[in-house]
């Protein structure tokens, strides 16, 4: 999320993306008047409040994608499956992302800045403990052991190189 001028405060960014701009007027319209009685939200409109106005709703969910926004309202489950990278999806004109974050069921920790390309919002499995297992037969490490040996070589990590090069006997 951008920072603001004053060292501590975030600034929210909101951003509209459609394939109709006489939506996207409406909008930028509404959100004016919604926000005048509130200087902190008119004065992060003013600088993090964007209408994008695309050529076609699978470019607009390209961009959204692109920005991987903490939340995201889609019009219908159809556009859901198109969601790629998000924190949360909120589905229709009665899903308001205020009851994601305090009712619905998710929370209010979200991945914000662009990291919901690389990770979800906090949930139980952030307090499951995962143990991985890994097991290989000799012909199963014979097949992957030139590429573990030259990456390996390549971190210079040269005693795990090592630890291949002796299971297969050279």
């Amino acid at each position: 999320m951008p920072r603001s001028a004053v060292p501590g405060l975030l600034i929210a960014l909101a951003i509209l993306i459609t394939s109709n701009e006489k939506l996207a007027k409406q909008v930028v319209a509404e959100s004016d008047r919604q926000a005048a009685a509130n200087h902190i939200a008119r004065r992060s409109l003013k600088r993090n409040g964007y209408a994008i106005v695309t050529s076609s709703p699978d470019e607009s969910m390209e961009i959204a994608n692109q920005i991987a926004p903490e939340h995201i309202t889609v019009s219908s489950e159809r556009e859901v499956a198109q969601v790629e990278s998000a924190g949360s999806v909120f589905v229709g004109d009665y899903s308001p992302q205020a009851a994601g974050d305090y009712a619905s069921g998710p929370n209010h920790v979200l991945p914000t800045g662009g990291s919901a390309h690389f990770r979800a919002g906090l949930s139980v499995n952030d307090f499951v403990k995962l143990i991985t297992v890994q097991q290989f037969s000799a012909r199963a490490l014979k097949t992957i052991a030139r590429e573990v040996s030259t990456l390996a070589r390549a971190e210079g990590l040269v005693a795990h190189a090592q630890s291949i090069a002796v299971r297969m006997g050279a």
